[in-house]
């Protein structure tokens, strides 16, 4: 007898090929039939009423590191219908905590939840912890380059000593050995900004030596004035390593780029997300000089009216209309939140450089925002690409508890949704099918994950059914607490987890590891 059957479905399988009409049956954790019309026996019958079910979506860019551990309930990315998740992004993750990192894991917990203390060191360590945590979802993890070469060689700009490069290493052969599905970079921020390409080169062969993948959030300009997307090229064909570039932003010859790469044998990827606006903190708009050191190296410059002179004087910013103020911990700047720079501006009779100094020492560095830096035609373009991978570049939210703070970016809480209504249904950018690969087979195929992905006979029953005609993302910038409408089922592991708008108990999610054959699971 099966566990769970879902009949007379229209069965996506995220293979990119039309969908078909059936039957999915499931047993224990796997999926025993997908397609035709049967009178299995099962110990639960859902009736779809030609509704679509397609494998569960995978979010190929999360943040989730230490919220996974603060709400397992991954509310904001089941309810999406997302069951796997790969966090460690853009050069920051939770382990491995060495030097200093440890008090700034522990500030960024605190900055959501006032219980609890981080009692982990080594990646495996934190997968044993969020494996105790018992997630809703499926997480993977990778190692940060930021917090590694940190932890090894502290906030300086200079190059790793021969004794720091050995050390790096040997704590990410460490980290890759206990389970981590990869290395990622931030390079756009300190400091792994202050990376050479041949230092990526040297890890990136460390992470191609156990079989993992190097992700990367590109910088502009590298040291030795290669673009961005020309740098991850070199760092593949220096090291023989996957590559996947986070979140392109509607650039097109980013896209082109990297097909030529591809034809010259290069294993190189990316994902993007479906939104105009970007989201990081609102340190990232000033420059380099100003970052420099520690915490409080940067808080000293930030109160130095030299320094802001100096800002005034040197530096251009962005429209301050298109950058909005979305998460302060003080109540007396709570106001700001949802405010346009240019508006915070206008109401505070200060100068850009004063109000984004002022906050960002008064908030400790920590104040989110988000910036509307691209066009709807270069979104369009690039989800077009056979390429193209979904990815949120968000975290696992809820509309309650201690995750419901500031205003995240709306793609918490809508991305996969979006792009089924929204991109695909109302725009016709690309197809049903299209959509659904993009956040199935094509993220599974890029991590590596062994039997996720696709919907057929053999695999893990991850599974989400919608309805195609009602699926719709609710969130918006000034209010993104919302869950989206048109998902009725989501199983995690063979377990049901959400039916239509009501959460069940188990919270069934793995801890996916890096094995020594090169995949995840």
């Amino acid at each position: 007898m099966d566990d769970l059957l879902f009949k007379n479905a229209r069965i996506v399988d995220g293979s990119g090929a039309p969908w078909f009409r059936g039957d999915v049956a499931v047993r224990k954790d796997r999926i025993v039939r997908a397609g035709g019309f049967h009178n299995r026996r099962a110990k639960r019958v859902v009736e779809l009423e030609d509704n679509f079910i397609a494998p569960g979506f995978i979010d190929i860019h999360s943040h989730s590191d230490l919220l996974l551990l603060i709400d397992p309930r991954a509310e904001s990315k089941i309810r999406q219908g997302v069951t796997t998740e790969v966090v460690g992004h853009c050069g920051w993750s939770a382990s491995p905590l060495l030097g200093d990192t440890l008090q700034e894991v522990q500030r960024e917990w605190e900055s959501y939840s006032s219980e609890g203390k981080i009692g982990w060191k080594t990646t495996g360590e934190y997968l044993a912890r969020l494996d105790q945590a018992r997630p809703a979802l499926n997480v993977a993890a990778l190692v940060g380059h930021g917090i590694l070469r940190q932890g090894i060689c502290g906030h300086r700009s200079s190059a790793p000593t021969q004794r720091q490069r050995i050390a790096m290493k040997r704590w990410l052969h460490r980290s890759l050995r206990e389970g981590a599905a990869g290395l990622s970079t931030g390079l756009s921020y300190t400091p792994s900004l202050y990376a050479s390409t041949e230092e990526l080169i040297s890890l990136a062969r460390v992470v191609a030596h156990h079989g993992g993948m190097y992700y990367t959030h590109m910088r502009r300009h590298s040291e030795n004035r290669l673009t961005s997307v020309d740098e991850v090229l070199a760092i593949s064909r220096g090291s023989g390593c996957r590559c996947h570039i986070a979140h392109i932003h509607g650039r097109v010859d980013d896209v082109e780029k990297i097909e030529m790469g591809r034809s010259e044998g290069l294993d190189i990827g990316f994902d993007q997300y479906p939104y105009i606006a970007s989201s990081s903190g609102l340190s990232l708009l000033l420059p380099v000089w100003m970052k420099e050191g520690d915490r409080e190296a940067f808080m000293a410059r930030l109160k130095d009216p030299s320094q802001r002179q100096r800002l005034e004087q040197t530096e251009s910013f962005p429209s301050p209309q298109a950058i909005w103020v979305t998460r302060v911990r003080s109540q007396n700047k709570k106001w700001m939140e949802g405010k346009a720079l240019s508006e915070i501006i206008m109401k505070t009779g200060q100068t850009l450089v004063n109000v984004v100094c002022d906050l960002l020492l008064e908030e400790e560095g920590r104040v989110g925002m988000v910036h509307f830096d691209q066009s709807e035609e270069g979104v369009r373009t690039v989800m077009k690409s056979p390429l193209a991978i979904v990815g949120s570049d968000g975290s696992s939210y809820a509309v309650d508890g201690p995750l419901r703070t500031g205003l995240p970016h709306p793609r918490s809480f809508g991305t996969f949704v979006r792009m089924l209504g929204h991109y695909s249904r109302d725009e016709g950018v690309v197809s049903l099918e299209t959509a659904v690969r993009q956040m199935t087979s094509s993220p599974a195929a890029r991590i590596g994950l062994q039997g996720r992905g696709i919907l057929a006979p053999g695999f893990q029953a991850d599974l989400v059914a919608f309805n195609k005609d009602q699926i719709k993302d609710t969130a918006t910038f000034l209010d993104p607490f919302q869950y989206p409408d048109g998902i009725l089922y989501v199983v995690v592991n063979g377990q049901m987890v959400l039916q239509g708008k009501e959460r069940t108990e188990p919270r069934p999610g793995r801890v996916l590891k890096l094995r020594r054959d090169g995949k995840v699971r």
